[in-house]
């Protein structure tokens, strides 16, 4: 909960999305994860800054982060005044995706030790 707090102290609302594992493909867990991110935004727009946002995960939710704070950054205009992806990891280096961010995005990628 630490972490959250961070986060919060910093004006970031923390937004958390479900979804299924189990006879799912990988496309429609991306389209589970950006479609509550959008609703989250558009259901609660005097709370959720889209001017300020982050994206974290991790394991799945860290590979997903990229695609998701890409879209959001780049299509949607979020994150304007402040932006970051943190997500943490067993292997994945910051790739494909993750460099075409808008330079003024904050990336934290942090191993997993076994």
């Amino acid at each position: 909960m630490g972490l959250y707090r961070f986060i919060a102290k910093k004006g970031f609302v923390v937004v958390f999305v479900p979804y299924r594992t189990i006879d799912i493909s990988v496309d429609h867990r991306y389209q589970t994860l950006w479609q509550g991110f959008v609703k989250a935004a558009n259901d609660y727009p005097n709370i959720i800054d889209t001017k300020k946002v982050g994206f974290m995960g991790h394991s799945f939710g860290g590979g997903a982060s990229i695609d998701l704070a890409y879209k959001a950054f780049t299509e949607k205009g979020w994150g304007q005044d402040a932006r970051f992806l943190l997500r943490w990891h067993r292997g994945m280096p910051l790739t494909g995706t993750a460099r075409l961010l808008p330079n003024s995005s904050c990336r934290i990628s942090r191993p997993i030790q076994k």
